[in-house]
């Protein structure tokens, strides 16, 4: 039996490329400015944390950081370039932003805290529980899976409700 290899091509007219285009755009996942300056400056710190590393490199650091996960969804600005040069250089968007966690108790400092213990608990509950690790064959017969992943899920829940309540609260302010 002799098998023919077909050489078939996909066809698609300018139509269905704009439609295609236009289906994409509206999937694309949008950041506001105050989100981007967050995930720059938290990548900044842990950067200037870093004592092997000079301005320029983390520039560079900052710049694919930038490309590798919001370049997708927002355009490069003058005032991107701007704040990553300051970043680089200071670490710092401006005074009133906490930026590392206080000496002295405040609530803006607890608010802080509080909203990366739910961050921590989301991205453990996205590895742990969302992707039904906890529940998969491994753990099948294993006593605690169950209850591990609902207190997760819990923990999570409640960080998030005590940060809303602090935020909510006009105490920040």
């Amino acid at each position: 039996m002799t098998m023919s290899k077909t050489n078939t091509k996909m066809k698609i007219t300018k139509r269905q490329l704009k439609r295609i285009i236009k289906e994409y755009s509206a999937q694309r996942v949008s950041y506001t400015d105050d989100e981007i300056i967050d995930y720059l400056t938290t990548q900044a710190l842990h950067y200037h944390r870093d004592v092997n590393l000079n301005p320029s490199a983390i520039k560079e650091l900052l710049m694919d950081d930038f490309m590798d996960n919001l370049g997708a969804y927002v355009d490069f600005t003058p005032a991107h370039a701007k704040l990553v040069d300051h970043l680089a250089n200071s670490g710092e968007v401006n005074e009133s932003r906490l930026l590392e966690y206080s000496d002295y108790p405040s609530w803006l400092d607890l608010s802080d805290q509080i909203d990366d213990v739910a961050e921590m608990l989301d991205l453990a509950a996205d590895k742990y529980v969302t992707s039904a690790w906890l529940a998969s064959a491994e753990n099948k017969g294993n006593a605690i899976a169950k209850g591990v992943a609902e207190r997760l899920e819990q923990l999570y829940r409640d960080a998030e409700a005590l940060g809303g309540l602090i935020r909510g609260s006009g105490a920040l302010k």
